[in-house]
């Protein structure tokens, strides 16, 4: 230091024995950055369950049944009998305007009834209308029809079964087949067996279609599936071709032989049994118009269950009666007939 001698006189000076203290300046922690949480994903379920408009199948159609009500017809008959055509006639027939008394009030089987009509329609480009066939090896099906009736607010449902024509064929030849590919018409409320009017004219073919449907009936009574109490409804389809034909006189003179000889057989074995004579799709060239008489079974479909009678009861009197079988002499004589010996 300049003017001073020595430099440790100076009273600012500070000794090297004096600890001296270093501060180093830190730079500022970095903040870590912490990934935001991940939000769940949200579902949306719809509080409304939606049907997916396809063909519904046992399970489906029981439920439909249980929450709804409804009458579940099930159709039988030969392959190419009309049997799909004729389901998807009847849908396509309440398009236009109110039919037979009824209107179209829903379905929960839209798309299965628009996939039969397909071929049917123009933008299918076919030269001519068709109906798709049901696969053989396809489960049976169920379509619904919601209808309303006109001169009220009631809606009644409608059930129908679609299945393969080949397996009415092997059941009409078996029972044991029968017995295990027909047993949903044990819960039908109707059976719609259909009768192809088209091999009905044709002089080789008509015998054979007659024996399967009579095979058939017969199977369905021996197994179980049809009894006392079921309602049969036979339908002769593709009335358009008998008419049409040169020979129509004497065909139908032939049906009239069958449907009566049907009933002969078949008719004190069921609940009741009715011959239709209908045309779902009739051809261009015919005056008859779509599903021609199908107004008819339509009705007889959905037409309030009438109660069956109950027969009475009979057995032999016995000689020493008790008093409870006296009593029911006396009061419920309806019910009983006596046998007197």
């Amino acid at each position: 230091m300049e003017g001073v001698t020595p430099a440790q006189s100076c009273p600012n000076t500070i000794s090297s024995t004096v600890a001296v203290t270093t501060v180093v300046a830190k730079a500022p922690a970095t903040p870590t950055r912490t990934k935001p949480a991940t939000k769940p994903k949200i579902e949306f379920v719809s509080p409304v369950a939606l049907p997916s408009g396809e063909e519904l199948s046992i399970e489906q159609a029981a439920e439909l049944r249980r929450t709804v009500g409804g009458v579940v017809v099930a159709l039988a008959g030969d392959e190419d009998v009309g049997k799909t055509t004729l389901i998807a006639s009847l849908y396509d027939r309440f398009l236009d305007a109110p039919w037979a008394g009824f209107r179209f009030a829903g379905s929960e089987t839209l798309v299965g009834f628009e996939k039969r009509l397909h071929l049917a329609r123009m933008a299918s480009g076919a030269s001519k209308q068709d109906t798709d066939r049901t696969p053989r090896a396809s489960p049976v099906h169920f379509l619904h029809l919601c209808l309303g009736r006109l001169q009220s607010s009631e809606r009644q449902n409608l059930i129908l079964a679609d299945l393969p024509g080949e397996r009415f064929r092997d059941s009409a030849d078996n029972q044991d087949t029968c017995r295990k590919e027909l047993k949903h018409i044990k819960y039908a409320d109707r059976l719609a067996l259909c009768l192809d009017g088209e091999k009905l004219i044709d002089l080789k073919a008509r015998q054979g279609a007659v024996s399967l449907i009579k095979g058939l009936l017969g199977n369905l009574l021996e197994v179980g599936h049809l009894d006392r109490s079921s309602v049969v409804d036979v339908l002769i389809t593709k009335w358009d071709r008998v008419l049409s034909d040169q020979k129509s006189a004497l065909h139908t003179a032939f049906i009239d032989k069958t449907e009566a000889m049907l009933r002969t057989e078949f008719a004190d074995r069921l609940g009741c049994l009715t011959c239709f004579r209908v045309a779902a799709r009739p051809d261009e060239t015919s005056d008859l118009g779509l599903c021609h008489q199908m107004d008819v079974v339509l009705s007889h479909w959905l037409a309030p269950k009438q109660p069956m009678a109950m027969p009475p009861l009979q057995f032999d009197v016995p000689a020493d009666l008790r008093e409870s079988e006296r009593y029911l002499y006396r009061r419920l004589p309806q019910y009983v007939a006596r046998k007197e010996k």
